[in-house]
């Protein structure tokens, strides 16, 4: 539907018909998360996770594995680096809604630790497996 902002997805969707689209959303809602096996930062994931804590956790839960569909936050942990790079950025750019809520933190967060404090919680849902 073009609603959401992405890099990659909106090109891939355009081949596809709705009934093509329900039929992998069947097929994807079935299969368990696997978290990726990539390298990282170690420094950087530690810093990353004060980071989590304090900014992300209570929506995204514990190491960014979040089960609450409600508010539709998503599991961040073990997501593909360049996927992460990509949508911060994105998020960054305002080419990607946040909710209120989210923007506040976002915010806070980006005012406390800058470019390199979303690089070090990257680098913390990269290390999660």
């Amino acid at each position: 539907e073009g609603k959401r902002n992405s890099t990659i997805m909106q090109r891939i969707a355009k081949g596809y018909n709705d009934a093509d689209i329900e039929a992998m959303s069947k097929f994807f809602a079935d299969k368990k998360h696997v978290m990726a096996s990539q390298e990282y930062d170690k420094a950087a994931a530690k810093r990353g996770k004060k980071l989590h804590k304090k900014f992300c956790k209570n929506c995204h839960g514990d190491n960014g594995l979040s089960t609450d569909t409600d508010d539709d936050s998503g599991v961040l942990a073990g997501q593909w680096k360049p996927y992460l790079n990509y949508t911060f950025a994105d998020y960054q750019a305002g080419e990607r809604d946040m909710g209120k809520k989210m923007k506040k933190k976002f915010k806070s967060l980006h005012k406390k630790a800058g470019d390199k404090g979303i690089a070090d919680l990257i680098e913390f849902y990269a290390s999660q497996k």
